[in-house]
This record gives structure tokens, C-alpha cells and sequence, in this order.
């Protein structure tokens, strides 16, 4: 029963050592059980969003060329970006201790401003008082699928693991 957490604690001993110091500190050190998932079909829609300030600099080098683009620059604020909005979403479906999942960030900065100082792009030289319009978009998406297992002790304290394999695209425009 206990032979797949054996297999870990051998391969990350650290990570084990932890839990044990934990488990005992925490007065949880007697015998435990396997918890069996709950039974029958689940669904989870969640939602989010973040408002907040940037700082940095976005390059965008001609087929990663050097040479092609300022170093460090242009700046956020170069751009006029000092803030960004996110927003995020996910649905969770699970069936007894599997599960799937499915979701996305969006990512948007967004400014208007005019150089102070010249400034080369992708090959492009921009001299300064060129006025500029930018819109940089870094979206992710996520797609996964997630097995929980859990297992409790006499004093009513329950451990769970919900080891996951995801696969993640990242869409850039800038």
C-alpha cells in the first residue's frame, strides 16, 4: 500500500525528511490510511483577476539577432506602460480521484507615449520625439490532468497529493 511512497522517499529524501519532521512536530505521527477519493463526478469554474504596476523592459531582437534592438530598452515606460491587467479562468472536471483541467491568463500592456531618446527595434531605428503606440500581449493557456490521493490519521488529520502532468503554451505578441 505505503510502497509507491516508499519509492519516493528513497528517490527525494529531502522532500520526505520534511513531511516527517512535520508530521511530527505537528503531533500527527501515528499510523495512516489510505483515504479513498471521493466517489462520483465534480466540476469547478474558476475565475480571477489582477490590476497592477510594471516595471522593466521589453526586446524583441529580428529572429534573435543581436545587434537588432537597444539593449534593455524600450523600457515600459518608455512606452507609456505603467500598469497591466490580467485576467484568468479555469474549469476543473473530475471523476472519483481523476481529474482534468483547462485554463488561461491574459495579459495586457498597453501605452502611448514619444521617445525622449533614439531607439533601435527589430532593425528599425526610432529617433527620438518618435511617437509610439504599443500593445504587448502574453497569454498562457494550460491543459492538464491531475490524480489526488489522500491518506488520514487516528487523530483526524488528512494528507493529500495531487501529483499533475501540464502542458502549457505561451502566446506572445508584442
Amino acid at each position: 500500500m505505503f510502497k509507491p511512497v516508499v519509492d519516493f522517499c528513497l528517490r527525494r529524501g529531502g522532500v520526505c525528511l520534511a513531511m516527517v519532521s512535520l508530521s511530527g512536530v505537528s503531533g500527527c505521527a501515528g499510523p495512516w490510511t489510505y483515504h479513498p477519493a471521493e466517489r462520483g463526478f465534480s466540476a469547478a469554474l474558476e475565475g480571477s483577476g489582477a490590476y497592477g504596476p510594471v516595471d522593466g523592459y521589453v526586446q524583441t531582437p529580428a529572429g534573435g539577432a543581436p545587434g537588432t534592438t537597444s539593449g534593455k530598452r524600450p523600457t515600459f515606460q518608455e512606452l507609456g506602460i505603467d500598469d497591466f491587467v490580467s485576467a484568468e479562468g479555469s474549469l476543473n472536471l473530475g471523476w472519483r480521484a481523476h481529474g482534468l483541467y483547462a485554463g488561461g491568463r491574459l495579459l495586457r500592456l498597453d501605452g502611448d507615449s514619444t521617445l525622449n531618446s533614439g531607439l533601435v527595434s527589430q532593425g528599425t531605428t526610432f529617433p527620438a520625439g518618435t511617437s509610439v503606440k504599443s500593445r504587448v500581449q502574453l497569454d498562457s493557456y494550460r491543459f492538464g490532468y491531475q490524480y489526488r490521493a489522500a491518506w488520514a490519521n487516528e487523530g483526524g488529520t488528512l494528507l493529500g497529493l495531487s501529483p499533475a502532468v501540464t502542458w502549457r503554451v505561451l502566446r506572445n505578441l508584442a
